[in-house]
């Protein structure tokens, strides 16, 4: 049964995350964009280290991988390397997919694992071999 500290600081979490969103939805450049999603996994972190959560702990890590994984392609292609590109709409999907999380979190449902393999695969296409699959049209995001 969940604690009125639980209540008290998933219901924190989901409105500082609801937040981040709400601010990278409003960006339009794609690095500020990525700044604000950062804020979704941070404070996932900030509450498991006061009340452990080992579903917590993995939406962090894949959320935080994803960041890191799509903001260096974002920096390379800004340096000018255009070999692999971020595939059309990787960060709208993110914001899609991790409001879809939040809503989930929110509502303490299901069907959290299937959001996070679909960000796993946002983050993959960024790769040399990712991105090929998906310009064959085999990883569809």
């Amino acid at each position: 049964m969940a604690t009125k500290r639980t209540i008290y600081l998933r219901k924190k979490m989901v409105d500082e995350m609801r937040y981040a969103l709400k601010k990278m939805s409003e960006e339009k450049d794609e690095r500020k964009k990525l700044y604000y999603f950062s804020g979704t996994y941070a404070v996932i972190q900030r509450v498991y280290n006061f009340e452990y959560d080992p579903q917590l702990v993995f939406i962090h890590h894949v959320l935080e991988d994803t960041y890191r994984i799509i903001s260096n392609r974002v920096i390379v292609i800004a340096q000018g390397d255009k070999t692999v590109l971020l595939a059309d709409g990787v960060i709208d999907k993110l914001h899609l997919y991790t409001s879809s999380i939040v809503d989930k979190i929110e509502r303490d449902e299901d069907g959290i694992y299937d959001l996070l393999q679909k960000i796993v695969i946002l983050g993959y296409t960024t790769s040399g071999n990712g991105y090929y699959l998906y310009d064959k049209g085999i990883v569809k995001i």
